[in-house]
């Protein structure tokens, strides 16, 4: 069995310092961490490179997990909220607010709620998804938090 399947195409370098290419639907195996093409590794399974352009397929739901992926990590989002500073004056007393303008992919009452809801899929100490969000997570949470995202 494969463990992940190329979500889009790309090259890169094996380990070898060879050039390798990959095509959309492609599987490749997983062993002690690293990830192989035509039996040579390319690159670690928690790689940032991994996390771009790989589906774990461990559980038989890639295609299903592919389309969650999607809305969850690359879908088009860009949200705003408003932030209030302090201004200061020269002793460094606050002497008022301002209100400032933010934008990301995820409002700050996303992130509240997927930390507490999906705390297994987070990074504890920050506001990342984990290896475990990558590799071995629970489909019907992926398609959970999809859906929260999707609403």
């Amino acid at each position: 069995m494969k463990d992940f399947m190329v979500r889009a195409n790309f090259t890169c370098k094996n380990l070898l310092n060879k050039e390798v290419s990959f095509t959309t639907g492609d599987y490749v195996d997983e062993l002690g961490g690293y990830l192989y093409k035509n039996g040579i590794p390319f690159c670690l399974q928690t790689s940032q490179l991994a996390r771009d352009y790989l589906i774990w397929a461990g559980d038989g739901h890639e295609l299903a997990r592919a389309d969650y992926e999607e809305i969850i990590l690359f879908s088009s989002r860009v949200k705003m909220w408003d932030v209030e500073v302090p201004i200061y004056n020269k002793d460094g007393e606050v002497i008022g607010h301002e209100t400032r303008k933010r934008i990301g992919r995820f409002l700050p009452s996303e992130m509240d709620y997927m930390k507490e809801h999906f705390p297994d899929l987070m990074e504890s100490d920050s506001f990342m998804f984990n290896n475990f969000f990558y590799k071995g997570s629970d489909i019907l949470e992926i398609k959970e938090l999809a859906e929260y995202l999707s609403r």
